[in-house]
């Protein structure tokens, strides 16, 4: 009679929590399947997408709206998940900019008239409200990482994004240079805190 020995395997290790960047002790639940998505995956796209879509009409400005709008919407949902005042403001608005972004592409595809590259001339109209949306949660969270400090470069910075960002959808005379200084300060906090 032989008698197998069975040797138990190591389960695989539990993905450790990743460390908030926002600080405060905070800490991400650790990814699932999919990768989670940076800031800079959705926030630098964005702002290109808003600042030539007043200039550009193209099938490629659609499809890059549309992938800001899963990209958006999957990080919000990630905000969401690992939960407390800061995450949670920042889903809201990034549920706020998957929606504007998702009605951008969708008036892309359509030709309608109404859409959201469209607010010069016609008010910032639903899309545009929110993205104003998502930059007053870009405030909102720029302030609090001032007021935890530790991150005041990047709170002051977060502010000034978003405070573009509210510009160029509220202000129609504002929105060119709102566009500009919105993607100027996504790209400088990407580089000031590239692992958000």
């Amino acid at each position: 009679m032989n008698i197998q020995r069975t040797v138990s395997r190591p389960s695989k290790p539990l993905s450790a929590p990743i460390k908030c960047a926002h600080g405060g002790g905070h800490t991400h639940k650790p990814p699932g399947k999919l990768p989670r998505v940076r800031e800079s995956w959705v926030d630098i796209p964005h702002a290109a997408v808003e600042l030539m879509g007043g200039h550009v009409e193209s099938p490629a400005l659609g499809v890059a709206a549309g992938a800001v709008s899963a990209l958006s919407a999957l990080r919000g949902f990630q905000n969401f998940q690992s939960g407390g005042t800061i995450h949670n403001i920042e889903g809201i608005g990034n549920l706020a900019l998957a929606a504007a972004s998702g009605l951008e592409a969708y008036e892309i595809f359509s030709g309608g008239e109404h859409g959201h590259h469209h607010h010069h001339s016609h008010g910032p109209g639903i899309a545009g409200t929110l993205e104003a949306v998502h930059g007053l949660a870009e405030i909102t969270v720029g302030g609090l990482e001032l007021k935890q400090g530790g991150r005041n470069a990047i709170g002051l910075t977060r502010i000034a994004k978003g405070a573009a960002g509210v510009a160029a959808a509220l202000i129609p005379g504002a929105a060119p240079v709102g566009h500009l200084l919105h993607l100027g300060a996504a790209i400088a906090l990407t580089a000031m805190d590239p692992t958000h």
